[in-house]
Order: C-alpha cells, then sequence, then structure tokens
C-alpha cells in the first residue's frame, strides 16, 4: 500500500473518532436539554435552553465539517498519480511534506511531518498547478518540487 493512501486512511480513522466523540457529544446535549424542566425561575431556564441549543447547533457545524472532509478524503483515495498540484496531491520537497486538499494542520505519521493544508490558503495557491522539479516561492522560502503522488 502506498505511503499516501495509508496517510489517508489513517485520517480517515481519525476523522471517525472524532466523528463519533461529537456525536456523542450531541446525544449527551441533547439528552440534558429533555431532562431539563421548567422552573419557576423561567427566563433561568430560557437562558440555559438557548445555551444549550447553541451548544448542539456548534457540535452540529463540526460534524458537517468532518463529513465534508471524509468526503474529501474518499475523492482523494480514487486519483491516480497526478502530473501537476491539484486536490489530493502528497507532495514531497527537499524538507518537507504537503498534503493538498485538507485543512488539517500538522499531522505526524510514520515518524514524519506532513502539512495538509488547503488548495485555497497562500500556499496551496502558490503550489497549484505547479509540476515535478519546478520551484515554489512563498514566505521567503524556497520550495522545490520532488515528487507528487
Amino acid at each position: 500500500m502506498s505511503f499516501k493512501k495509508e496517510l489517508l486512511e489513517q485520517i480517515n480513522t481519525n476523522l471517525l473518532e472524532l466523528e463519533h466523540e461529537i456525536k456523542t457529544e450531541i446525544n449527551s446535549v441533547q439528552e440534558e436539554m429533555s431532562m431539563e424542566t421548567k422552573s419557576s425561575a423561567g427566563d433561568k431556564f430560557e437562558t440555559s435552553r438557548e445555551m444549550m441549543s447553541q451548544e448542539k447547533n456548534r457540535l452540529e457545524e463540526r460534524l458537517g465539517s468532518v463529513h465534508t472532509k471524509k468526503r474529501s478524503i474518499r475523492e482523494m483515495m480514487d486519483t491516480t498519480t497526478p502530473s501537476s498540484i491539484n486536490q489530493g496531491t502528497l507532495v514531497t520537497t527537499e524538507e518537507n511534506l504537503f498534503l493538498f486538499g485538507l485543512s488539517l494542520g500538522k499531522i505526524d505519521f510514520k515518524g514524519k511531518t506532513i502539512m495538509a493544508v488547503s488548495l485555497n490558503s497562500p500556499i496551496g495557491k502558490a503550489f497549484h498547478g505547479k509540476k515535478i522539479n519546478e520551484q515554489v516561492s512563498f514566505m521567503n522560502k524556497q520550495y522545490t518540487i520532488q515528487k507528487l503522488s
């Protein structure tokens, strides 16, 4: 199995765990909301319900983001070796590894550090469309593209 495929499978596993945690939190908030009884202090009850509702909405947004990332990973796994940098490309430079298409930040995997960044980020835009042996200048640093996968 290729390094990229193993990396994507590990990211997907991490996202599945995160998805489970978020769903558990949502269920917990829903239980709290259903157990909340209206007391004589009506304003306190309404404030508490509103705060729980906002928390549930925040968790549902995070869950939606996880689903989007999982969908992106499935699309990345279906790609062949690219000729230029685009969505899902794993890029090897002289010092760094970049995975373009997912905004996850720094990932440590098999003793290597990979920067997972969006193509819409400034560095993603600088690398987008580049090919092997081309150079990219970003933030006063030069990167030479050595390998695409």
